[in-house]
């Protein structure tokens, strides 16, 4: 069927010229049968035809044949059946499997398939029934494939339809770098509904939803998932910027003088500066005694710190006590107490500290409103008793004695204090000794020498 048909018949016994005719026939019309014998044509359904055919020579003398002649037409277009893709429903890059089975065939046949791009087709005939390709999804929506079979000269197609889902636009961003300052950062995806992170072993990142805290750097990846159950895959870098921060100051130490009355400290290192004057140039000018000190934050936010102690005034003190027995219970004795500055350089103001002890027995006392004072043996002396206050009292044995605000001791000079000292009940015979001493000072804002800062007066009761 659907295939030229010819075939000629033949005639003896007569003279010239034959001439063929059709007696009777069922052929169906796409066959005919010429005056020379020949019948032919494309026959376009299948069954069963029978044809009586008779001949005339050129005399006119007719013959028929004497059985009629059979023509079976056959229908040899191959089938397909349950040509179907699976899944039907797919990602980008999903693998899919296309079936059918292919009947009807002739020997064997060749198959093309093809959704509208170049076809792909059979590397050589086969006669296997079972049609079975995978491919790869590509492109995305709906796609129409078709099926081609070719066996035989005839031809046949079908065609099955499939959904393409396309991937998620995966995208992943992170807040970094690490630093001293900041000890974590952000992972924040987008572009779907769920969220899967990954560091660079390959270990999940525990958390929900579409951001992560982490505080190691390296690569993290995100798989990226959609409604569709298409995924996709991105990444990024967290980087670290940890260089440790390193500051110095030159010089290591420094001294304030009469002719060096200011110093310059030069802060080293590569960073922001900090002192703890506030400033936050890298060189700073002082003139007072002090300790100094400067923290250097870094690009990456560390810190360092250094610091340097500059020497500037120094404070000794001595006691006037001429008259150092004590006669009796009761008896008392005004003494003087100095407080030299040595080093040429003023004090810093309301700041300087002294403590005064008196030996068991004995009980000290101190007016601030006095001006001057008559120390034993001698005559009546200017005092400075104005310009301190009592800090701390401990049984009127010992003295704690602050130098008020706005008051300071002069480069050079001194400030003497008035104070009395009374026997209690100091056992007769006994030998102690009275102590003053300047407080230490630390942060050497107005002493830088600890060296020379106490001094004792030995007394007596009789």
């Amino acid at each position: 069927m659907n295939q030229p048909f010819s075939q000629s018949f033949t005639a003896s016994g007569g003279s010239g010229t034959y001439s063929f005719s059709v007696v009777s026939s069922n052929l169906p019309a796409s066959l005919s049968l010429s005056g020379y014998g020949v019948l032919s044509g494309t026959p376009t359904q299948a069954g069963s035809y029978s044809v009586l055919v008779s001949v005339s020579d050129a005399n006119g003398c007719v013959g028929t044949a004497s059985t009629a002649y059979n023509l079976v037409v056959t229908d040899a277009t191959p089938t397909i059946t349950g040509f179907a893709v699976v899944p039907n429903r797919v990602c980008v890059g999903s693998p899919i499997t296309f079936t059918a089975t292919i009947g009807n065939i002739a020997g064997s046949y060749s198959w093309s398939l093809e959704n509208g791009g170049p076809p792909i087709g059979s590397p050589s005939p086969t006669t296997a029934t079972a049609f079975n390709v995978v491919l790869t999804a590509l492109g995305s929506g709906v796609q129409t494939f078709t099926l081609t079979v070719n066996s035989g000269g005839q031809r046949v197609t079908a065609t099955t339809s499939l959904t393409v889902n396309a991937l998620p636009i995966a995208s992943l961003i992170n807040n970094g770098p690490l630093t001293c300052a900041q000890t974590s950062v952000t992972l924040t995806a987008s572009g779907g509904t769920s969220y899967s992170f990954t560091n660079s072993s390959g270990q999940v990142v525990p958390g929900s939803g579409n951001t992560r805290t982490v505080s190691s750097p390296g690569t993290f990846s995100v798989t990226v998932g959609d409604v569709n159950g298409c995924v996709s895959t991105t990444s990024t870098t967290v980087s670290q910027n940890l260089t440790n921060a390193s500051v110095s100051i030159s010089p290591s130490s420094a001294t304030l003088t009469n002719a060096t009355p200011s110093v310059s400290l030069t802060a080293v290192g590569s960073g922001m500066f900090l002192w703890s004057t506030g400033e936050t140039s890298a060189v700073i000018s002082v003139t007072t005694s002090g300790t100094y000190s400067v923290t250097l934050t870094s690009p990456g936010g560390c810190t360092a710190s250094a610091s340097v102690p500059v020497v500037g005034s120094d404070l000794t003190v001595t006691l006037e006590l001429p008259q150092a027995n004590f006669a009796a219970p009761g008896s008392v004795g005004n003494f003087l107490v100095n407080v030299f500055e040595v080093a040429g350089l003023p004090t810093s103001s309301g700041n300087v500290r002294i403590t005064l002890t008196a030996p068991v027995g004995y009980t000290l006392s101190f007016a601030s409103s006095l001006t001057s004072i008559q120390v034993s043996g001698g005559s009546s002396v200017p005092i400075d008793n104005s310009q301190w206050t009592v800090t701390n009292s401990l049984a009127n044995r010992q003295l704690t004695l602050m130098m008020n605000s706005g008051a300071f001791i002069n480069g050079g000079g001194e400030s003497s204090l008035g104070f009395s000292i009374t026997r209690t009940n100091a056992n007769s015979g006994s030998t102690a000794s009275i102590t003053v001493n300047v407080a230490d000072d630390l942060t050497m804002t107005y002493d830088g020498n600890l060296s020379n800062n106490v001094y004792a007066r030995v007394i007596n009761g009789l």
